[in-house]
């Protein structure tokens, strides 16, 4: 089964995965902004061998480079739960990925806070680091896979200082 991507800030989720028998603190839906009641996820295939693309996808559209902390879910876990998922094209630079993004749709409040439920619940928290991250992008656009003026400057400048790109 594939997955669905969310890239989050770890210290938001902590308490809230380390302590499942307290009620969801509200820092996790900082991560879970929507857009007309749409949240954006990426999908990453049961073999996670896109996974590497993914990340890209979601660094090249980044200010800057960072680490980049992630849950992922179980496509299969929403859609039992009633969510929506629908395809949608997504807002990176990395033109091979843009097809591997999805939507949740029709988002309120109260099923925003279930959708969080079973991230911190059933999700799978890892991350990719700033060093892996820098490696990505470099290899990306030296594969012409991304043209280097699509990233943003400060992401520009980051490769070329460290003479990646």
């Amino acid at each position: 089964m594939p997955f669905l991507l969310r890239r989050i800030v770890f210290e938001r989720w902590d308490p809230a995965v380390t302590e499942l028998d307290s009620p969801l603190p509200s820092d996790p839906l900082a991560d879970l902004v929507t857009k007309r009641g749409n949240l954006s996820l990426w999908l990453v295939t049961d073999d996670r061998l896109n996974l590497d693309q993914v990340i890209t996808a979601v660094a090249a559209n980044a200010g800057v480079v960072s680490n980049v902390p992630f849950v992922m879910i179980q496509h299969s876990l929403l859609e039992e739960h009633g969510f929506r998922i629908v395809e949608s094209r997504g807002n990176t630079p990395l033109s091979e990925a843009a097809n591997e993004h999805r939507d949740v749709v029709g988002l309120d409040a109260a099923r925003l806070v279930d959708l969080a439920e079973l991230f911190r619940r059933h999700g799978e928290f890892a991350e990719y680091s700033e060093a892996r991250v820098r490696q990505l992008l470099a290899q990306a656009v030296n594969g012409r896979r991304l043209r280097r003026q699509d990233l943003k400057p400060d992401v520009q400048t980051h490769l070329e200082r460290r003479a990646l790109i």
